[in-house]
This record gives C-alpha cells, structure tokens and sequence, in this order.
C-alpha cells in the first residue's frame, strides 16, 4: 500500500506541474487498480489468521475500503495535497499559544475552570 500511495503521489505531483488539472485516465485506472488490489491481498494473506496482529490488519483493511475516497483524494483532485502537514503548520502557532496561556477558547474561564472575573 505504502508503494501505490508513494506512486500515486509522484503522478499527481507530475500532474500538477505539468500543468496538468486531472490525472490522464490510463494512469488513474492503474493506480485505482493497485489500491483496490493492496488490501485484497492484504484481507486474502490474513483471512483464516486469529492473532491480535491478524486482527488489526483486517482492521485497516477496512478503513482503506471505507476511506478510500479521502484516502485518494488527493488523485482525483489535483488541489488537494497529499499531506495535510501545511494544515497543520497554519494552526501550530493558535494551539500553542492556547496551551502556554492554559486558554480553553473561552476567555472567561481559568484553566480550573472557575470564572476568573466577576464583572
């Protein structure tokens, strides 16, 4: 899986500097094509299995059946990044300035959850 999403993200990657604003169809099959073939093989190699590891893998086999529309995002829509890191990078300065100040969002409370003004 690792491999199809790496892959997949090189040929949107292309895509979007080649000016491209959709993947060209062939490529788009192929690569729905692997997705859809990792966590088949995935669900066949631990189908009769029972241990814990087993478990967790049938697990995630799910998600990526039932995700996969966010998980692939990022291929049918060449606005969409393939990591939400710059996403996270916009709100670090917000969070950080909430944990150092103990504020919750609400400017009215303290962190002990008291009124920390009456007026």
């Amino acid at each position: 899986m690792a491999q199809t999403l790496t892959t997949a993200n090189t040929a949107a990657h292309h895509a979007r500097v080649t000016g491209a604003d959709h993947l060209h169809p062939d490529t788009l099959n192929t690569l729905l094509n692997h997705y859809a073939g990792a966590p088949a093989r995935g669900a066949t190699d631990n189908h009769h299995h029972t241990h814990d590891l087993a478990r967790k893998a049938r697990t995630l086999i799910r998600r990526f059946h039932r995700y996969h529309d966010m998980i692939l995002r990022f291929v049918t829509d060449l606005s969409v990044p393939w990591t939400n890191n710059q996403a996270e990078r916009d709100i670090r300065p917000v969070k950080i300035q909430q944990r150092t100040s103990g504020g919750t969002g609400e400017p009215a409370f303290s962190r002990t959850g008291a009124p920390s003004s009456l007026g």
